[in-house]
């Protein structure tokens, strides 16, 4: 079973550098194990495959973030977008191989609003005992 597997690599290799996992995206092994309960073995098998076939280069385009409820074991992947970005083509690929692997993904369009207003704030020290 992928827990399984994914705890006894977190025990063996969790300090190792890897160009395949990044583990500090995982700070606990806990983390790392309810994050992958929100997947189906398949579809962590289908992400898997398709970034090893297709190398470092299929990295680029993979959505911002990674978001789950461990209670309900829904996820997503969400690519974040400023109101006057577009999709770069990798993006595009990656949304359209999530969706045919049967996992939630969607664009979030942000703005910034009240940004200048922030800016012209002077900044406030706080001083730490």
């Amino acid at each position: 079973n992928i827990q399984d597997i994914a705890e006894k690599n977190w025990d063996m290799y969790n300090l190792t550098m890897s160009s395949v996992v990044n583990w500090e995206l995982f700070p606990t092994k806990s983390t790392l194990l309810s994050a992958l309960k929100c997947l189906t073995s398949e579809q962590i098998q289908l992400i898997s495959t398709y970034t090893f076939v297709h190398n470092r280069a299929v990295w680029k385009g993979f959505p911002d973030l990674f978001v789950w409820n461990p209670v309900s074991k829904k996820c997503k992947f969400v690519e974040v977008k400023s109101h006057s970005d577009r999709l770069s083509h990798h993006q595009i690929v990656w949304l359209d191989k999530l969706v045919e692997f049967k996992i939630d993904c969607e664009v979030c369009k942000v703005s910034a609003n009240g940004a200048k207003k922030l800016l012209q704030r002077t900044p406030s020290i706080i001083e730490l005992d």
